[in-house]
Parts: structure tokens; sequence; C-alpha cells
């Protein structure tokens, strides 16, 4: 073969390569956007991608990933969201607290089906930085009560609701909220609560702050990292299952608060100063102001066996101080010691409860009972230590502070 026969045959194997690698790779790109990121928690958030499938190959996987740098790949921390060609959601788990994280969504697809070639896409990267402690531990929102004078109790209601007395109560405030998942796992995991959610108390001793045994819990720990998470998708919904001396510390944790006393609670159900005397907190028609037994399944509710069962704060009206949910969703633990015959003697300013007892109060009734256990005058009663389990899937609580 002489040197021109040679060149040119070298010259027809490079195009000869290039046209295969052309076959293979040149396929027009998929298109993809990155989702807005929303859900943004201490170790979670969610996130998802936009796709045009301009290639017309098929999607093997999709998803989004993540890492604290630039340009994440899937080499990455990723998330799997399916092998259709549409639009999607993910959720961003195991995450870090008060860290800065880059997502992006991809799209893997098959550029030939005899080759099996993959190819894989990216989105825009996006940022985000998770919610601290520091941050978290001051989330609660509270609403200023003036102090004054009530008629505490109800001579329609059980007995222990009676006689009617009048009571003086000093300005304190009261949580908007009910507290959260998402707000009890920053205390669980700031204070090192152990996995089996028990924990040694400087006032009590080694109590119970978290039922972790309950498979309707709505706190999950995630071993891998060693940290109390909330369910997806549970963040913001309220913590049930906690212990009297969960709640009690929280309280304190919390700006150095405390659980209400069963007076300062009924005084803010009923309004406090605005009050109205309406039946519920906030009104006479129970469903404007309350998630109870006949409307707790509306939404198709699914963290509780039944059907029915909790929903997130903050979705009903308000009572006239502009407080949520102290009728209905969960019952709400006070400091008192529960008594049935405290009303006949109780003081008149300030009244704290019996100095001892077996039960501790709680009040507001839930989404397990009916209206008439919704009532701002309604009292019931628990262990405190959140035992039997299968009494406190409807049971939390709210925090006070004292100006």
């Amino acid at each position: 073969m002489n040197k021109s026969a040679f060149l040119l045959f070298l010259v027809l194997i490079f195009f000869s390569c290039k046209k295969d690698e052309s076959t293979y790779l040149d396929y027009p790109e998929l298109e993809i956007t990155t989702a807005p990121i929303t859900k943004i928690t201490q170790y979670s958030a969610v996130s998802g991608g936009e796709m045009n499938n301009i290639t017309g190959k098929t999607i093997k996987y999709k998803g989004v990933c993540w890492n604290t740098s630039n340009n994440p790949t899937i080499e990455d921390s990723s998330q799997w969201s399916g092998s259709n060609p549409e639009d999607y959601v993910s959720t961003l788990t195991g995450l870090e607290e008060n860290t800065t994280y880059y997502v992006r969504a991809y799209a893997t697809y098959e550029v030939t089906e005899e080759t099996s070639i993959n190819k894989t896409v990216y989105g825009n990267e996006l940022s985000f930085t998770t919610r601290s402690i520091i941050a978290d531990s001051n989330i609660v929102e509270y609403i200023s009560i003036d102090g004054g004078t009530f008629m505490m109790g109800s001579n329609d209601g059980n007995i222990d609701e009676s006689p009617v007395h009048s009571v003086t109560i000093s300005s304190f405030k009261m949580s908007k909220y009910e507290i959260t998942n998402s707000q009890y796992c920053v205390f669980l995991n700031d204070v090192g609560c152990p996995s089996n959610g028990y924990y040694y108390d400087n006032t009590y001793g080694n109590v119970i702050y978290a039922d972790v045994d309950v498979q309707r819990f709505q706190i999950l720990y995630d071993y891998s990292s060693g940290k109390f998470i909330p369910k997806n998708g549970f963040d913001n919904y309220p913590v049930i299952h906690v212990s009297w001396y969960g709640a009690n510390a929280f309280s304190i944790w919390a700006g150095g608060g405390r659980l209400p006393t069963e007076a300062e609670w009924e005084f803010a159900a009923r309004g406090g100063n605005l009050s109205n005397n309406f039946i519920y907190a906030g009104s006479n028609t129970i469903a404007h102001v309350a998630w109870y037994w006949d409307n707790s399944n509306e939404e198709g509710n699914c963290n509780i066996i039944s059907g029915h069962g909790t929903m997130e704060p903050g979705r009903k009206q308000a009572n006239e101080l502009g407080i949520y949910d102290l009728s209905g969703n969960v019952f709400e633990w006070c400091s008192d010691w529960y008594a049935e015959d405290y009303y006949e003697n109780s003081p008149d300013i300030n009244p704290q409860g019996p100095s001892e007892g077996t039960f501790r109060i709680i009040r507001g009734g839930s989404w397990h009972y009916d209206s008439s256990n919704c009532r701002v005058a309604t009292r019931k009663n628990r262990w405190p230590d959140g035992r039997p389990s299968e009494y406190f899937d409807h049971v939390g609580f709210r925090p006070v502070l004292i100006e």
C-alpha cells in the first residue's frame, strides 16, 4: 500500500469511528429543570424535577442529587424517583442541621438498546440551608395574654367541672400553636435523649420523653444518623405520644417556660379579657375552630390507623386572642395534678392545682373525641408517663411564659 492510500485508509477509519460515536452519544439532551426547594427542616427538604424528554429514549432513572459542594452528581447523595418521563418530586433525607446543600435534578436515559449505553443529564443547580437548633429553639411563637378575672368551670357539664367559681389570673404568654414533631425532635436531639426515648430528668429521674415503641408515633428515630427525625410529611403536625415529663422539659428548654396551669389554660381558651363566652375556643360552632371525631378524617389523614388523626396546627379559626386549636386536634398537658373535687376549694388567685396526685390534667379535646369533650370547660386526666400508649395518640401540649 502506497503512502497516499494509507493516509486515505486512516481518514476513513477516523470518520467511521466518529460516525459510530455520534450514533450512540449525540442525541439531543434531555431538558431538566430543578424544582424549587420546599419543606426545609433541620434534616430534610423537598425538591424534584421538570422533564422534557425530547430524546424519545427510555428513561431508566430520575431524581435529585445533592452535596455540600457545587455540582452534585449521582455519585453523591441521591434520591431515585422512578423511571417514567414525567415531572417528579423527591425528598432529601439524612441532612445535617444548619448546613448549606447544593441540589440538581437528574435523569438517566438509555442511548441504544443494542449497546446499553446510558447517559445522565443534570438540571440547573439550586442551594438551600437547613434549619438550625438555635433558630428552632426560639421558634415557639407566643401570644401575650393580659391578666384578668373570669368564671371558671361549668354547671352543665361533668361533675368535676363544678362549681363555677371566680378565678383571677396574672398576665402570661401562651404558644400560638401546639408544639410540632419538628420542634420536639430538635429538643430531643439538643438534650441528647437516647434512642429508647428515656432521659434522666434532673427533677424526676429516669423518665420517658418519647414513646418510640409505638407504631403510630410521629417521631421516628433515624439510627443511621443518630437523631430523632419527624416522619416524612409530618414535620408540622402536633407531637403526640409525648409524656407529661417530656412536655414539661420542653417547656423549660424553650426559653425557660413551663406548662400552663389548668386555670391559665381555660382563661386563654375562653379568650381572656376578650372572651365572647363561646362553648369552644373561638366559636359556638365546633367545626369552625376544631378538628374532632366528626371531621378528623376529611382529608384522608393516614397517620392514625383508624383513618382519623391530627392535622397541621393553625388551619382552623383562631380564638379571640389569636390562639389556634385550643379546642380539638390534640389534648394539651397542663402542669396541675388532677382531683375531681378541686373546684370546691380552689384558690381565687392563680390556682396551681392539688399538691399531689396520680394523674396530670389534659385539656381541650382532640381528633379522637366528640364535640362535648372539646368544650373549654372539659377536664380530663392521664398518667404523666404517657402509658398505656394507646391512650396517647391524641395528647400533645403547648408551653407558656410568665412575664
